[in-house]
């Protein structure tokens, strides 16, 4: 579903936006639209990295402890 919106931009900017639209044979309100649409889509990929990140939190043990360094050394021979 469409909606019409109301937005204030300086004019100068309006003029080359709509120029850079017409080159690429789109629409500005098609440009303004994709670009929403990106830069919401980036932010829940973000949203998920970091919860997957938060999920390996502990996953991986600190290689401090002698223990684990012998058995890094096995593991590699």
């Amino acid at each position: 579903m469409h909606v019409n919106l109301t937005i204030t931009i300086e004019e100068d900017l309006i003029s080359k936006s709509k120029i850079f639209a017409k080159k690429q044979g789109k629409s500005l309100s098609s440009l303004i639209g994709n670009f929403l649409r990106a830069a919401t889509r980036e932010e829940a990929d973000e949203t998920k990295i970091s919860k997957k990140i938060i999920k390996l939190k502990g996953a991986i043990k600190d290689p401090a402890t002698s223990e684990t360094k012998t058995k890094m050394r096995r593991s590699v021979r």
